[in-house]
């Protein structure tokens, strides 16, 4: 049934099902915020779209329909990306602004992290390298583009897991001042980079560095399941960004790797200027973080089923059998036991397991781990510095350097650990000590020094 003439504000629970807007036929209201998302037919292309139409209540505010226009404005500029929602139109009917999109079929990526958790590493690379896709493609447009609302509910998961960015409705052109308002919040208090905080008092400038601590911090739920900071208060939240360090990720999966923890404290720095240099930059460097966590997974499986090494020292290395020769294992494991039994008649033995070993061995495996995802990091950073070098750009240069040092200290102090958790289990030594006492009495304790 179409409608004619000016439409009136309607209730906000107003559902325009089965209106006709201009040429689209509005079949059923898929959700929304500031604007209800319809699936709607195309009469004149004769194909499906996603139809989002400006909320009911906020048909009579001017800011809101200034912003709603806008939001048409930035996704058309985007331009073609596989990553990207795909804008057909945007016009106005009797009253209604509307804008004509891809329709997609699946659920928001905050939908999915509230269903399934935190995700397997190998996953959470490939959706966030998508997202990185995105933005980078946002960022390269002239003036670049800043979505300023990166997070998991912008993110459509369609089938196969491929990843769609939606939702510009805060989104802008670095050129653009004219939605900069003191004393404005812009964005969602759980992903906000400290200078779209800060810039609620003082107008500063948010470019594209605040969807890369954004990202950051979407990568940080996506692989622990829940954001960086939280609380229920909002203010404890946002002075959470500005003055906080972010707590290790480690404290929620212990078994991530060390490196993680720099990549992550990199890409959600205070300072714009340390972050990465782009989106696609701070998951090049997660991924060889994590990189080492698959190799890890790897070995483990390689040696599934074998004996620790503390389990091994248990038995003479005489006493193990191989193979068929069972029976002649057997014997001289009698021979092993008949002899410690002629010990034990003459004097006494004392067996003391140390039960540090096992814990000094995991220490040094995760120190060497770190030291290897150190070295990933810092090779990384010297290829973006050879690359901006080569594009002789002193801008990208002095970011590259930065990068290439801060790595290369990581390493240095990565390595500083490794070589203390070697020393630590050289003195520790096997898992089973062994001590003997001839004659009688008991054996007589060292005199403190």
């Amino acid at each position: 049934m179409a409608w004619t003439g000016t439409v009136d504000p309607l209730p906000v629970s107003t559902d325009l099902t089965g209106h006709r807007l201009d040429h689209y036929i509005l079949r059923e209201r898929l959700g929304g915020n500031m604007g209800d998302v319809y699936r709607a037919w195309d009469t004149s292309l004769e194909r499906e779209v996603a139809l989002k139409v400006l909320a009911a209540d906020r048909l009579t505010s001017e800011s809101d329909r200034v912003r709603f226009r806008r939001e048409a404005q930035r996704a058309g500029q985007v331009g073609a990306h596989p990553n990207v929602v795909t804008v057909y139109g945007a016009g106005e009917e009797n009253g209604w602004p509307y804008i004509a999109m891809q329709i997609l079929r699946g659920e928001d990526l905050a939908q999915s992290i509230q269903r399934e958790g935190a995700m397997a590493p190998e996953r959470a690379v490939r959706l966030l390298e998508q997202a990185a896709a995105a933005l980078d493609h946002l960022h390269s447009q002239d003036p670049p583009i800043v979505h300023r609302d990166v997070k998991p509910a912008n993110f459509m998961l369609l089938t196969g897991d491929r990843l769609i960015l939606t939702d510009f409705g805060l989104a802008r052109r670095t050129d653009d001042t004219r939605l900069t308002q003191t004393g404005a919040i812009i964005g969602s208090p759980s992903y906000m980079a400290p200078e779209q905080v800060m810039g609620a008092g003082g107008g500063k400038p948010i470019g594209k560095a605040a969807d890369i601590y954004s990202l950051a911090a979407m990568a940080y739920e996506m692989l622990s399941g829940r954001p960086p900071f939280s609380s229920e208060h909002f203010h404890a939240v946002l002075h959470a960004h500005v003055a906080l360090a972010p707590p290790s990720i480690r404290t929620i999966r212990p078994e991530l790797p060390a490196g993680l923890d720099v990549v992550l404290a990199r890409g959600l720095a205070k300072s714009a200027e340390q972050r990465h240099p782009s989106a696609s930059a701070l998951i090049t460097d997660l991924s060889a973080a994590l990189g080492h966590l698959r190799g890890v997974a790897t070995a483990d499986s390689r040696t599934h089923g074998q004996a620790s090494p503390a389990t091994r020292t248990l038995a003479p290395p005489g006493c193990r059998f191989r193979g068929a020769r069972i029976i002649f294992a057997l014997v001289i494991i009698g021979a092993c036991g008949f002899s410690l039994l002629l010990l034990m008649l003459i004097g006494s033995a004392d067996w003391t397991f140390n039960p540090s070993t096992e814990t000094y061995s995991n220490e040094l495996a995760t120190a060497e781990g770190a030291v290897a995802t150190a070295i990933a990091v810092a090779d990384s950073a010297q290829e973006r510095l050879d690359g901006a070098l080569a594009a002789r750009n002193p801008g990208n240069v002095a970011v590259a350097q930065s990068t290439r040092a801060a790595a290369l200290a990581s390493l240095a102090q990565a390595r500083v650990t490794r070589a203390a958790a070697r020393a630590t289990a050289t003195a520790i030594g096997p898992g089973w000590d062994i001590s003997f006492s001839f004659g009688s009495g008991p054996t007589p304790s060292p005199t403190p020094r």
